[in-house]
C-alpha cells in the first residue's frame, strides 16, 4: 500500500470514528503509521485529505456506472441502475460518516473544483446509455445529451 493509500484509510477510518473537526493531521499521521510531515508530503492539510477521499468516492460511483452501462441487458434498466448508484452509494456514506454533506457544504467550491471531472465522465455514460436507447427505438428524444442531463 502507498504512503497515499495509508493516509487515505487512516483518516476515512478516524473520520469515521471522531468526525472531521475532531481528527488532526497528527492523529491521521499515528494511525497511518508515518510521520506528521510525511501526511504534508502527499496533501496540503486535512480538508485536502477529506477532498481526495471524496474524490475516491466519486471514482467509485463512475466505476459503478460504467460496469451497470456496459453490462447486457435491456437498456432502460441498466440506465434506471445507474441512476440508483449515486443515491445508494451516499446513503452508505451518511451512515457511517453523518456529518459528510455539512463537510461538503463548507468546501463547496473545493468539491466542486475535485468531482466536476468525474460527474462529467458519468454524465458521459449516461448519454451513450440514452444514445444506445435512441437507436434501439427504446427512447425518442430530440437531443440525447440534453435528455441524459436531465436524468442524471
Amino acid at each position: 500500500m502507498s504512503r497515499r493509500e495509508l493516509i487515505l484509510d487512516a483518516a476515512g477510518g478516524l473520520f469515521q470514528r471522531y468526525g472531521f473537526r475532531k481528527t488532526t493531521v497528527d492523529e491521521i499521521a499515528h494511525a497511518a503509521g508515518i510521520g506528521k510531515g510525511s501526511v504534508y508530503l502527499e496533501f496540503a492539510g486535512k480538508e485536502d485529505v477529506f477532498l481526495a477521499l471524496v474524490e475516491e468516492h466519486e471514482r467509485g460511483i463512475l466505476e459503478g456506472i460504467r460496469r451497470v452501462a456496459s453490462a447486457s441487458g435491456p437498456v432502460e434498466d441498466r440506465l434506471t441502475e445507474v441512476a440508483l448508484i449515486r443515491p445508494r452509494r451516499n446513503l452508505e456514506e451518511m451512515e457511517h460518516f453523518p456529518e459528510v454533506f455539512e463537510i461538503l457544504a463548507s468546501l463547496r467550491g473545493q468539491v466542486v473544483d475535485r468531482v466536476k471531472p468525474y460527474q462529467d465522465d458519468c454524465l458521459g455514460v449516461v448519454v451513450g446509455l440514452v444514445q444506445e436507447g435512441v437507436r434501439d427505438g427504446v427512447f425518442r428524444v430530440r437531443d440525447a445529451r440534453e435528455a441524459a442531463h436531465l436524468f442524471y
